[in-house]
């Protein structure tokens, strides 16, 4: 045999192994392909479920979301409705006893304020402080007077007979030069407490330059002077018995509230003037129907 022969047997021989791998190739590579089916179904299922667990969780998020703010909703209503009773109430047994004790009407005839347009300034001054504490945007405002200078004296002792533990409380004072300006405190006054008032909902304003200034440091808001007229800040707006025939009142203004910028100097409640006397002061209690 040559060698060319040879040759040829040998590539025979390579070809026809190399035919059989082949065909065991194949025929593993057949064995392999149901595994693989079953391999990508269970990926599949194992993808799909956990989808459907995200999906289940999130949508129970999503429900006790939605509970709890349900619930804080009804919280809410709750509370505005209770809040309503007892405006009513509050403002129905005021009412009852001025009318029996004190002989004054549920509209009081307010003499400081000269004009419609002051009114309505009053009640936005008013409204933007309860906003801010009720976060309740509609309401009427209706006025109750606890206390009338020219009516009820110019004591202190009378004041505090009338306007104790009713809150808030409105001060409206007009001078005898013609200033008119006032206070607003949403607490309660009380004579055994001689101390500061924390009120962040405090201000001062003027019918003069018909602006509201707010408190600056709330801690110090108002100061309930045993046997006296309350202070406002320290020494912003000072009310001494007998103020209807001295000029022991007098305003520091501005020291813990906001300033005029357009104003310079101290004294600007009274143009100029530290000491003042009080032709009028008006007290009310402004009765507040949520809505």
């Amino acid at each position: 045999m040559n060698e060319n022969e040879n040759n040829n047997i040998e590539y025979s021989n390579f070809e026809q192994s190399n035919k059989k791998d082949d065909i065991y190739t194949h025929e593993e590579k057949d064995k392999i392909r149901p595994y693989r089916k079953y391999q990508i179904l269970i990926t599949i299922l194992l993808i799909s479920f956990v989808l459907l667990i995200y999906l289940i969780y999130s949508l129970n998020s999503e429900l006790t979301f939605l509970a709890k703010k349900n619930n804080n909703l009804n919280q809410q209503n709750y509370k505005i409705i209770q809040r309503i009773k007892h405006a009513k109430i509050l403002s129905d047994i005021i009412e009852v006893n001025y009318k029996t004790f004190y002989n004054l009407d549920k509209l009081p005839n307010i003499e400081i304020i000269k004009t419609l347009s002051e009114f309505y300034i009053l009640n936005n001054f008013i409204k933007d402080e309860q906003q801010q504490k009720e976060e309740k945007k509609y309401y009427d405002i209706h006025y109750l007077m606890c206390y009338k200078a020219s009516v009820n004296g110019d004591n202190a002792s009378s004041f505090r007979d009338l306007c104790e533990f009713l809150s808030p409380l409105i001060f409206l004072i007009e001078t005898t030069d013609g200033f008119r300006f006032g206070a607003y405190t949403s607490s309660f006054l009380d004579n055994k407490r001689n101390s500061f008032i924390n009120d962040p909902y405090s201000f001062i304003f003027s019918f003069d330059t018909k602006k509201k200034y707010k408190v600056i440091k709330s801690e110090e808001a108002v100061f309930d002077v045993k046997d006296n007229f309350p202070t406002f800040g320290v020494n912003d707006i000072v009310i001494k018995g007998g103020f209807l025939s001295n000029k022991n009142s007098f305003s520091e203004f501005p020291h813990h509230y906001e300033k005029d910028k357009k104003a310079l100097g101290d004294y600007q409640l009274t143009g100029g003037m530290k000491f003042f006397q009080i032709k009028e002061m008006e007290i009310l209690v402004p009765i507040i129907d949520f809505r």
